[in-house]
């Protein structure tokens, strides 16, 4: 999976938790557990198939789930003008 991200994007990450500040709208997005753990996948580009199975395994979590979670995270990306 391949996004581009937005070039004003600052990205801290601390304690497994990430950060994302936006310096030109003065704004930042605090991301939880699961969505750093997406984050950080797609930002490898990691398959979106891979990042749904690699979530599954080490949550115990219906793919379904996992997948809807996903899709409405990276929906919300796009919306915050993210990437």
């Amino acid at each position: 999976m391949s996004i581009i991200k937005n070039k004003n994007l600052i990205i801290y990450e601390e304690e497994g938790d990430i950060l994302l500040i936006d310096m030109i709208n003065n704004k930042f997005y605090a991301l939880d557990y699961i969505s750093s753990l997406f984050w950080k996948k797609i930002t490898n580009n990691i398959d979106k198939k891979d990042i749904i199975e690699s979530i599954c395994t080490q949550f115990e979590v219906k793919p379904e789930e996992v997948e809807s979670d996903l899709n409405t995270f990276l929906l919300r990306l796009r919306e915050l003008g993210v990437m």
